[in-house]
Formats: structure tokens, sequence, C-alpha cells
């Protein structure tokens, strides 16, 4: 590994069996591609079951969307391994560090979706970003969808009603049980 493998490895917060094996720059469509790697031979969990040890099965080849590096588009490519388990006969992908499951994004991308989503619209963090803002949506239903599936609400004993809108004809009269 060179030292400029070696340096974006750092920067992309990469570990073992995991690498940037190669760095390729565009200064014309200004983008960065960094293609990262696991360590030949090695092995992991078998993502259905969690059985440790399975050998690789085969790969699947796959690009993420990361964060810029200064003005221009950084994307990872790797060829994600997939396992077929010794335990549970499933043969699956396993799941990267950098990127949540069936996401285009890297997980700092979209924690920086996030954090701009909260004081601008999703079409001008699109624009800004360069990516179809259908894109965003489908990341901001993730997250949205994931906290209200950790919310309890086994404690609310009472709703307030807007007054207001009751008056403008809105019936909030049907039961619904909390």
């Amino acid at each position: 590994m060179g030292p400029e493998t070696s340096l974006f490895t750092t920067a992309l917060g990469l570990q073992a069996p995991w690498s940037v094996t190669d760095v390729r720059f565009d200064a014309k469509l200004k983008e960065i591609h960094f293609d990262v790697r696991f360590k030949a031979g090695s092995r992991f969990a078998c993502p259905s079951c969690g059985a440790p040890d399975q050998p690789v099965h085969d790969t699947r080849s796959r690009i993420w969307e990361h964060l810029r590096f200064f003005e221009h588009k950084a994307f990872i490519h790797a060829d994600v391994p997939r396992v077929a388990c010794s335990q549970c006969s499933k043969t699956g992908q396993v799941p990267v560090p950098w990127a949540r499951s069936g996401s285009g994004f890297s997980q700092l991308f979209e924690a920086f979706v996030i954090a701009l989503v909260r004081q601008m619209p999703v079409k001008a963090v699109a624009d800004m970003l360069d990516v179809g803002d259908d894109r965003l949506w489908r990341v901001l239903d993730h997250y949205v969808s994931s906290a209200r599936d950790r919310e309890d609400f086994s404690a609310v004993t009472a709703l307030g009603i807007d007054e207001t809108a009751a008056r403008r004809g809105h019936n909030y009269t049907k039961s619904r049980e909390i």
C-alpha cells in the first residue's frame, strides 16, 4: 500500500481487512474515485445468522457516493463479498462498514444530508450536492421510519386537539387506539 492509498484508507476510517488500493482523480469531471478491497483470504460473519469465520463465496461490484474532497465528488468502489454460510446454508452480502445496506451513499454522506435538511429544503440540498432529490428523500424516509419505530408512546394518556382546526370543519372524533 502506497502513501496515498494509506492516507485515504485512514481518511475513510477503514480498518482491516478493508483498505484503499487505488485512487483515481479526474480533474475534468471534478471527481475522485477510491477502490476499496478486502484482504485476500478474509473471512466474514454470515449476514443472516451471524455465524463467524465464513469464507467468501463471491463478490458483487458496488459504488457509493461519499462526502466531497474539497470541490470534487468522491465515490467508493468495492467488490463486496458474499458468504455461503455453512451454518444456515444461506448466501448473503456482507455489510460494509462505510455504508448502510441498500444505500448508494456512505454513512458520512447520509449524516451530512440529514444535518443539511434540518436547516434547508430537500430540493436545495439536492441541488447543492448535485444529487437527485428522490435519492435524498429515500435516505430521509429510512431514518425517519427508523426513528419512529424506536418511539414509545405507551405512557401517553391524553392528546390535545387544535380547536381552531375543528372550527374550520376538521373532524377528529374518530377514536383511534394509541
